[in-house]
């Protein structure tokens, strides 16, 4: 009996020897992650990378950049390139095929699992600033429904100061916004989700729009549309790249009004890339092909400390799952 407890034992320790090494190889970065698979996918069945990001609310850029990260990983191309899209190789649909499966069993093991736990519910409000509201409202929303049908989320749109004192006052129980000007509240953490990278959009009459490429100093002339006044390390870095303080004709409490505004004027509007991708593609305007560095632009998750249930920490980590993300 000891002797085939020894084997047994041994036996054990060998599978539990190369379920340590496939977990290694997860946990050092090597190997592909769900979030990478479900980009290629959206790549896959769009048929292009820029529809793809359209579609995703990323920029091109940023999945262009995922796509040669997971095909340096695997060793080969994933897609096939023309001037018509992407389609995936052979030996890329077989990988995208297996993904797909891969995700659906670890979506329905979480929902399981969740199940069994009894998974959160109640009511959960969002407070977010208007770069993130796109990405709250099209992605973690639809996912959390998905996850936990008990739990109901509201949205409230707003500045990043009435976002945190309304975090501080029990109004929401999440804040998504800058921390530009202003400090985490006493009793709240924050951890950056995404770094937005500036475009510059103009209505296709503006004499800037044909030109092949655009320097700061030429934006001098035209005012700006804003969703908030300027905060101070915008101030700075306008001052350095155009050489004047910039002029706010119209401030918006939302960016389909604020696009609006540049149609109907020579108005100009910085936004984080993403969101003029949407724009672009919804109000008919154009981004300028401006030449020199962009600014860039941080989104914090803010939560209260004394205020962590399980809806909150769950959605938290969803948020970190589902809109977390770096534009090129």
């Amino acid at each position: 009996m000891a002797g085939r407890r020894r084997v047994l034992d041994g036996s054990l320790r060998h599978r539990l020897s190369l379920g340590m090494a496939d977990l290694r190889h997860q946990i050092s970065g090597h190997a592909i992650g769900s979030r990478c698979v479900a980009v290629l996918l959206a790549v896959a069945e769009a048929g292009s990378i820029r529809r793809a990001a359209a579609a995703l609310g990323i920029t091109p850029a940023a999945i262009s950049k995922m796509v040669r990260q997971a095909e340096a990983r695997l060793g080969g191309p994933v897609f096939a390139r023309s001037a018509a899209g992407v389609e995936p190789t052979p030996v890329g649909r077989r990988f995208l095929d297996a993904g797909r499966d891969a995700l659906g069993q670890l979506a329905a093991a979480q929902e399981a699992f969740e199940r069994e736990c009894g998974g959160p519910g109640g009511r959960l409000r969002i407070g977010t600033g208007p770069f993130a509201a796109g990405a709250v409202a099209a992605r973690l929303i639809p996912q959390a429904r998905l996850r936990w049908p008990d739990l109901q989320i509201s949205m409230t749109l707003g500045s990043a100061d009435a976002l945190l004192r309304g975090l501080c006052q029990g109004v929401h129980d999440i804040a998504i916004c800058h921390l530009e000007d202003l400090s985490v509240p006493q009793g709240c953490t924050a951890h950056r989700i995404q770094t937005l990278r500036s475009v510059v959009l103009a209505r296709p009459q503006n004499p800037l729009a044909g030109r092949a490429c655009v320097a700061w100093p030429d934006i001098a002339p035209y005012a700006l549309a804003g969703f908030e006044q300027p905060y101070s390390r915008f101030l700075r870095w306008y001052r350095e790249q155009v050489g004047v303080d910039p002029r706010i004709a119209f401030m918006g409490p939302d960016f389909d009004l604020l696009a609006q505004s540049v149609l109907e004027s020579d108005v100009l509007l910085i936004t984080a890339a993403g969101i003029g991708a949407r724009l672009c593609a919804s109000h008919g305007l154009v981004e300028l092909r401006m030449a020199g560095p962009r600014f860039d632009h941080d989104v914090f998750c803010v939560l209260a400390d004394g205020a962590r249930t399980p809806a909150v920490t769950a959605i938290a980590a969803l948020i970190d799952e589902t809109i977390s993300f770096d534009e090129q």
